[in-house]
């Protein structure tokens, strides 16, 4: 199941995903016509309420939209400090020999209507190893709206057949990763994927639904596995690729 990211900051206590990267193309039959890039600018805040926390995160400008840029800057500003006065809490009752530390950053690509913004780091408090996060933020600087897997799948129920196929493959390779028994029950709308050239990678966090040393399992769902299932007229898709 999803975790929010929002949680996690408040709590340091969650683990996210790993670090993907994305090209951001479909299929060639699909790909669209070559056209200017929007212009958006990304400048890089950091918030560093106390030693040994560093969170980077990005603001938006010159966006058509003044109403929809401070909206989407609201929103980022929410998803990567979460509870930002919890920060400034972050080394009460620390062990000082071993200090906490919170590190993140991020990095923008655009596709045509839509600024992906991954936000990677780790969060370091004690014990064997930091727990390292990544999360991937699709929002159309049209309207200023975040998008989920869901809104790419013509309908609800298709959840449940992307799921069996991710059940497939996590049988093949469950001795491999050293998987957990019956770790995938069911995808959630905002099950943490990526879009890349051969179609949708869905990945998973540590402990998820395998140990922390497996890493970070990912399975490919290619375009033709999944293109009766893709709604290639919803706003997610036309903003992506049109």
């Amino acid at each position: 199941m999803h975790i929010s990211k929002l949680v996690y900051v408040c709590y340091f206590l969650q683990i996210a995903a790993v670090i993907i990267f994305v090209p951001g193309c479909v299929r060639k039959q699909q790909s669209p016509k070559p056209r200017m890039r929007l212009k958006v600018s990304v400048v890089k805040e950091v918030f560093a309420p106390s030693e040994g926390v560093a969170v980077s995160y990005p603001v938006l400008k010159n966006l058509e939209d003044h109403a929809v840029e401070i909206a989407i800057n609201t929103k980022l500003q929410e998803l990567f400090l979460g509870d930002s006065d919890s920060f400034k809490e972050f080394h009460e009752g620390e062990n000082n020999e071993c200090p906490s530390t919170y590190k993140s950053d991020f990095t923008v690509e655009q596709h045509n209507s839509i600024i992906m913004i991954h936000e990677s780091g780790i969060i370091y408090e004690g014990g064997a190893h930091g727990s390292p996060f990544h999360e991937v933020y699709y929002i159309d600087i049209r309207n200023g709206k975040f998008y989920q897997f869901a809104d790419l799948l013509q309908h609800k129920s298709d959840l449940r057949v992307v799921t069996g196929l991710l059940q497939g493959q996590y049988k093949e390779r469950k001795e491999e990763i050293n998987g957990f028994d019956d770790a995938i029950d069911t995808l959630e709308p905002d099950q943490s994927f990526v879009i890349n050239d051969g179609g949708l990678e869905i990945y998973f966090r540590p402990y998820e639904i395998a140990p922390y040393s497996s890493g970070f399992p990912s399975f490919m769902l290619s375009w033709k596995e999944i293109h009766d299932f893709i709604d290639t007229k919803s706003d997610f898709y036309m903003a992506y690729f049109r």
